[in-house]
């Protein structure tokens, strides 16, 4: 005797029936227990039933079976959301069938979702004689199927990479709410309700339904973490009521092709479709890799070691990390080196702002599949999104470094990004002063955008404004500068004996002596064509720029630190970690418009501030209001 099932829906809310479907070889009674995936997978019912030998069709895989129902459970208000499992026993014999309750009242008890790959588990199930994919030996692509159901088993277990993630999440002092894929395309659970959705293990399989849900929630300001991998390779549809997932990986196949192009169900980057996954994940797997005939899974090396997602790992540019951790399949974006720091190219559909934080060279798995690369990252929208670009990230939750990876990113995406947020994109190491500056061929030697730092020994430097981790160019001495400035293609400068020098903003010239500058003066800015220097003693004085200059006080400057200036405003870092700003068309008193902890230099280009801190980080952020 035998038994297997199915449930005649992937979720359910409190108050909703779910019928399970079951076939035994032979009548028996069973008896069944339903189990939350939690800490000690409590049993919250136990009951029994009866079940008896079912027909299977010739094309069950693709229409179902239509079991008649032998078992039916109206979920309980009180059961928290998340994977249940109702095992079902009849003698010696077992069955396990998952489902999820998704939450009756979304983001009451958990600002995080996660979504079950329902999808990408139904699209590998071959149960009845088919799944997608062509069957075990027989390669031939006509013996896949286009049209899988849902009203049938699993040929085997499902969502466990959720599972230890969920468990994970617990033994860490977290909670999540959960929904499968299904209910990111009929629209059950509105992800405004969450500030962060999480993506785990194999996701492979979106519609369009569900991928503009995603990318709608990130451009409101919606977080996303992809602890997985292959994400968003194939466009599915639904049919009957969603439990037809229809997949024809061909758009010569495909009825729709030429009438509805945007959802042939075709890989999404491919024709006539055209919407690489990059778009939204930052990676894809046209450049990631793959081991199926053997091989081992890889690890990751750091490549942007003081980004927050590392904090607390100990890690250095060049560690070696998540040894296991990298594969089966993987997920990479096209970058290039500079300077040996990797930048995203975004030929692929990455995100220029894609920031590389740690890459796997998995070339060596030409012999067991598909050679490429894996390519961990972050991107800004509205929202923040994070990539493992791993189907097996979850491998690593028991190691330490991986552990305190994950959380740091669940802690920070759980909670909406502030618009005043500082974001770490590099280092700044020692800086004292900073500046940035644009100018064009016509009014120095060549055109420029950079910003520039001079060092606490006595260096200066210059990098784009890249939101990168790129390196410091060394560019000439800094001439024990406190201040800088950058005005009409050149550097302005105020060293500690109070004295005004200015150099073109290229490489090995020198300074030029242009006189006194405002006694104890500590920082500089220049805009509307003026120089303002703020005091140690709380003054800010301005003036014309040589030969024309003539310092006069402006207006108080107290406790400033540190200067630039920004659309027709004085920005300043104060002692006391604030970030205020002032109006030079009408002064008066300076207005706090954020804090700026840690802060000892700040610049402004290209519509964003930057910012060094004491521990040799480089920041950014938008501007203030």
């Amino acid at each position: 005797m035998s038994l297997e099932g199915y449930a005649s829906v992937t979720s359910a809310k409190a108050g909703e029936q779910v019928d399970f479907h079951i076939n035994s070889s032979a009548a028996a009674n069973f008896a069944v227990q339903v189990a939350h995936v939690a800490q000690g997978n409590p049993v919250m019912l136990a009951d029994n039933g009866q079940a008896g030998p079912q027909a299977v069709a010739a094309n069950a895989a693709e229409n179902g079976v239509g079991w008649p129902v032998s078992f039916s459970l109206n979920v309980p208000v009180n059961w928290p959301s998340g994977i249940y499992h109702a095992n079902f026993t009849a003698g010696a014999d077992q069955c396990s069938v998952a489902f999820v309750v998704r939450p009756a009242n979304p983001g009451s008890t958990s600002g995080i979702l996660l979504q079950t790959c329902a999808t990408t588990e139904q699209a590998y199930n071959s149960w009845g004689g088919a799944s997608l994919y062509p069957s075990p030996g027989s390669p031939n692509a006509e013996q896949r199927g286009r049209r899988v159901s849902f009203n049938r088993p699993y040929d085997g277990g499902v969502y466990g990479r959720e599972e230890q993630f969920l468990l994970w999440m617990a033994n860490n002092g977290m909670t999540a709410e959960v929904c499968t894929g299904v209910d990111l395309h009929t629209g059950a659970i509105p992800l405004g309700s969450y500030t962060l959705l999480l993506s785990v293990g194999h996701d492979e399989y979106w519609s369009d339904e569900m991928r503009t849900a995603v990318e709608d929630f990130i451009q409101g300001g919606g977080n996303v973490a992809f602890f997985s991998g292959n994400v968003c390779w194939w466009q599915v549809r639904f049919e009957d009521n969603n439990r037809t997932m229809v997949c024809y990986k061909s758009a010569v196949e495909d009825p729709l092709t030429g009438q509805d192009d945007a959802h042939v169900t075709v890989n999404w980057y491919d024709a006539p479709v055209i919407r690489p996954e990059n778009f939204m994940t930052g990676v894809g797997f046209r450049n990631g890799a793959g081991h199926w005939t053997g091989g081992n899974n890889g690890a990751f090396t750091v490549a942007f070691e003081q980004h927050w997602v590392f904090d607390g790992t100990g890690l250095q540019n060049g560690a070696v990390f998540g040894n296991g951790v990298v594969g089966y399949e993987a997920d990479g974006a096209l970058f290039e080196a500079i300077d040996g720091v990797p930048v995203a190219t975004g030929r692929d559909g990455t995100p220029l702002d894609f920031q590389v934080l740690a890459t796997a060279d998995l070339s060596g798995w030409d012999q067991w599949g598909q050679p490429g690369m894996a390519t961990m990252g972050i991107y800004q929208r509205q929202g923040t999104v994070f990539t493992a670009a791993t189907t097996d990230w979850n491998t690593g939750l028991t190691d330490p470094v991986c552990s305190r990876i994950t959380r740091n990113v669940v802690q920070r995406l759980s909670s909406l990004k502030p618009p005043d947020l500082w974001e770490q994109i590099g280092h700044a190491i020692k800086v004292g002063a900073m500046c940035g500056l644009h100018w064009w061929a016509d009014m120095g030697p060549s055109s420029g955008r950079y910003l520039f730092a001079a060092t606490q020994d006595n260096h200066l430097n210059r990098r784009a404004p890249s939101l990168f981790n790129i390196t410091w160019e060394e560019i000439g001495d800094a001439n024990a500068v406190v201040a800088l400035a950058g005005l009409d293609a050149r550097l302005y400068a105020i060293t500690g004996d109070g004295t005004l020098w200015r150099r073109p903003a290229v490489p090995d010239v020198g300074w030029d002596d242009l006189g006194a500058a405002p006694a104890n003066a500590i920082a500089l800015a220049a805009v509307g064509g003026q120089l303002f220097a703020a005091t140690t003693s709380g003054s800010l004085f301005s003036s014309p720029p040589p030969p024309n200059l003539q310092w006069q006080q402006f207006g108080p400057a107290t406790n400033v630190i540190a200067m630039t200036a920004m659309g027709g405003r004085l920005l300043a870092i104060s002692a006391d970690h604030r970030l205020v700003a002032l109006s030079v068309a009408q002064p008066g008193a300076w207005e706090e418009v954020g804090a700026a902890p840690g802060f000892v230099a700040i610049a402004a280009l290209d519509c964003k501030l930057f910012g060094a801190t004491g521990d040799g980080r480089l920041w950014f952020r938008p501007p203030p209001a």
